[in-house]
């Protein structure tokens, strides 16, 4: 749970940011709307400040983004066409984005098949 003075995001925190940035139902390229989501997410965890809040928000925009980079990779083949690709795929996230739940980057895995297909 966060606590106040922890300067990195909790996972819960973390979580929640994920879901949100998710929600917007495609790969985040800017920052458009980041108040919004900074906004909502400190109303959902009133000890986090804006800034731990903000710095949450902008760690799952990079998740998503290098979700949809892997995603695409994914769809090309480049972790192989086996049962195992997707596994693959997934680690290559946590890799890039590291300090995530597991359940995070399937969420993400999952979203950024989803922006890929078209």
């Amino acid at each position: 749970m966060y606590q106040p003075g922890d300067d990195v995001p909790d996972p819960a925190l973390l979580s929640a940011a994920v879901s949100l940035v998710l929600s917007q139902g495609f790969p985040p390229e800017n920052s458009a709307g980041d108040d919004a989501l900074v906004r909502r997410l400190c109303g959902q965890f009133p000890l986090a400040s804006p800034e731990l809040c903000l710095d949450a928000v902008n760690r799952a925009r990079k998740l998503s983004r290098d979700a949809y980079d892997i995603c695409d990779a994914f769809r090309d083949g480049t972790y192989g066409r086996d049962s195992n690709a997707a596994d693959t795929a997934i680690r290559a996230l946590e890799e890039k984005s590291p300090g995530f739940s597991p359940d995070n980057y399937r969420q993400a895995f999952t979203a950024g098949l989803l922006w890929t297909a078209f």
